[in-house]
């Protein structure tokens, strides 16, 4: 019999549950995973150097490639200032619905600047939902 009961801490949204807990990496298969976005996945989840792992962060977001949404998230939920916001705000640019769990989490436990970033990013990606809809 499966347990429904739901995790304080982890959020999830029907059809986004993975095993591990983390958002289910289901990328676009019309958007490549190119050798940019792994480069920059790379630098955002291992390098030391906030400077670079802000600017991976942006970089992500500017290219708007799904491949990053996981990688984002889980280093969003783990950090904490500029490079929280910087992933915030990139999973707000590629526009994915899959980033809402984890920046609902942001939105509930961090502070002002953060959660401005996060709840911005929320109602970008679902404005452009609702924009489809109406279309």
């Amino acid at each position: 019999m499966p347990d429904n009961r739901i995790s304080p801490k982890i959020l999830t949204v029907p059809g986004m549950e993975h095993p591990g807990g983390e958002i289910a990496p289901i990328p676009n298969p019309r958007q490549p995973m190119t050798k940019e976005v792994k480069e920059l996945i790379k630098t955002l989840t291992s390098n030391q150097n906030k400077t670079a792992r802000i600017f991976a962060a942006k970089s992500l977001g500017r290219l708007k490639n799904a491949h990053a949404i996981p990688a984002l998230a889980k280093v969003m939920l783990k950090s904490g200032g500029q490079l929280c916001r910087a992933c915030a705000w990139a999973l707000g640019e590629i526009g994915n619905r899959r980033a809402l769990p984890a920046l609902y989490i942001i939105r509930r436990t961090r502070g002002k600047k953060t959660t401005s970033v996060a709840v911005s990013a929320m109602a970008k990606i679902e404005s452009r939902y609702v924009w489809a809809l109406n279309k």
